[in-house]
């Protein structure tokens, strides 16, 4: 259903300040912090200015809460299955809020993106300009509470028009919202930034009702265990700046302002005991990260099983590529193209069987190296939600290993269908042989730039 009044049109002007440059945040906090000695020296801010241009500023964090959509508006009256009438009075509502929600865009955010200018300019962290940060995170907090304002007078305006039984169903369209306004980006761990709830909406077609009753049960016991928690990891992330900042200038300076001398037990001591301090400061996020990652984990398969079982494995695929950036997809996957090989084969039995039996010994072996990988891959983001940090070698060995798994990997898919072609006739190898040429040309392509890419990343 589309409400009146939400679509995006008449607000382009202010997209850029929906994407705020929380420049101290990417400062304090690089993603991909890989440090032996000093914990709390931060990078030179010329490196850390974000680009002038759209896409620069668009792929920095904001945690002002984004504009709710018709999407969502269509959504919440399904939930709340309102009569014509309120839907009516729902899209007088709506006008209003999106009337409210860009007088408050243009009032606010200027202030606050000039902050956080200000802020990332004054780096690092000294006593003189230790409340530039202070202020921003302050006014970055305020911000925040009156944009949530204009979601709750809006839902507390509709609650005069519900029964009993609505009015219910409001508190499922106020988590809703909690989530959506709990903008969660740069998570060391991928999966503390997935909402089951919107994860799995593209998959809910020709679900039989009994599977949809269950599905929606499962799913709102879900959205209140999650909602809360997403919420408190998107605060944190404000308040972090602030704690940081000033953890900053408590470990580096003394109490008249000027630096410690690092030479003297005192200054080492009180290093140290910042050093510690920081070090809880970020355990706490990452502890947040740690439990949503964990309740989508246990929440998805039964949430999997309400489905059609035909989209059952696309859907755990779809969250793996989502949640395991560093090990799905793989480009040289060779399930089409095998598939493709075994259908030219089907008229000769012994060539059908031989190829399966090939194909149960790759899937073996490469299941195998993809555990590893899985493995790794999360042994070392969960590290790094926890501490920000490692040493170096940890890092090179962290990603020596997982390259000699990617290669191995391909290794694998290729002789998969190296040896595969080797068992058609003249007719088939003829039919697949363009297809099998591609894979081959990408493989070599693939492995000529992985000789010199940034595999796997931070």
């Amino acid at each position: 259903m589309a409400i009146r009044g939400c679509s995006y049109c008449s607000l382009s002007a202010f997209r850029p300040y929906i994407f705020l440059h929380v420049l101290v945040l990417s400062l304090h906090f690089p993603s991909h912090r890989v440090e032996a000695q000093d914990l709390s020296r931060t990078p030179d801010p010329a490196q850390s200015r974000p680009s002038q241009s759209v896409q620069g500023v668009e792929r920095l964090a904001t945690f002002v809460p984004p504009r709710m959509e018709d999407e969502d508006m269509g959504r919440y009256a399904e939930w709340l299955r309102l009569s014509d009438e309120q839907q009516a009075l729902l899209s007088a509502l709506c006008e209003s809020y999106v009337q409210a929600w860009t007088r408050t865009t243009t009032q606010l955010m200027p202030r606050l993106i000039s902050l956080a200018e200000q802020a990332a300019a004054a780096n690092p962290v000294t006593p003189d300009n230790l409340s530039l940060h202070v202020d921003f995170s302050a006014t970055h907090v305020d911000v925040r509470k009156q944009f949530l304002a204009l979601d709750e007078a809006m839902f507390t305006s509709l609650t005069s028009a519900l029964n009993d039984t609505q009015a219910v169903a409001l508190n499922r369209v106020r988590l809703d919202r909690r989530r959506t306004a709990s903008v969660l980006l740069g998570s060391m761990i991928p999966s503390a930034e997935v909402d089951l709830t919107r994860f799995l909406r593209p998959y809910q077609m020709d679900i039989d009702p009994m599977h949809a009753v269950r599905l929606d049960k499962l799913l709102q016991e879900y959205e209140a265990e999650v909602s809360p928690l997403m919420e408190e990891l998107c605060e944190e992330c404000i308040h972090r700046t602030r704690l940081i900042s000033k953890n900053e200038v408590k470990q580096r300076f003394g109490s008249d302002g000027l630096p410690l001398d690092p030479s003297t037990p005192a200054a080492r001591a009180q290093f140290d005991a910042g050093r510690k301090a920081r070090l809880n400061i970020i355990k706490a996020g990452g502890h947040l990260q740690l439990r949503i990652a964990e309740l989508n984990a246990t929440s998805l398969p039964g949430l999997i099983e309400c489905h059609v079982v035909s989209i059952q494995g696309n859907i755990r695929q779809a969250f793996d590529e989502k949640t395991l950036p560093a090990v799905y997809p793989d480009p040289l996957d060779p399930t089409d193209l095998f598939g493709r090989i075994r259908e030219t084969a089907a008229a000769n039995p012994e060539a059908i069987e031989s190829l399966d039996g090939l194909r149960i010994v790759h899937q073996q072996g490469y299941a195998s190296v993809s555990t590893k990988m899985v493995e790794a891959f999360r042994d070392w983001r969960k590290s790094m939600a926890l501490t920000q940090s490692a040493l170096p070698q940890k890092f090179q060995s962290y990603r020596k290993s997982m390259r000699e798994w990617r290669d191995g990997r391909w290794l694998l898919n290729k002789a998969l269908i190296d040896d595969a072609v080797v068992l058609l006739d003249s007719s088939a190898k003829e039919q697949t042989a363009t297809l099998v040429e591609a894979y081959r040309q990408k493989h070599d392509a693939l492995k000529s730039r992985a000789a010199r890419d940034s595999y796997p990343g931070p």
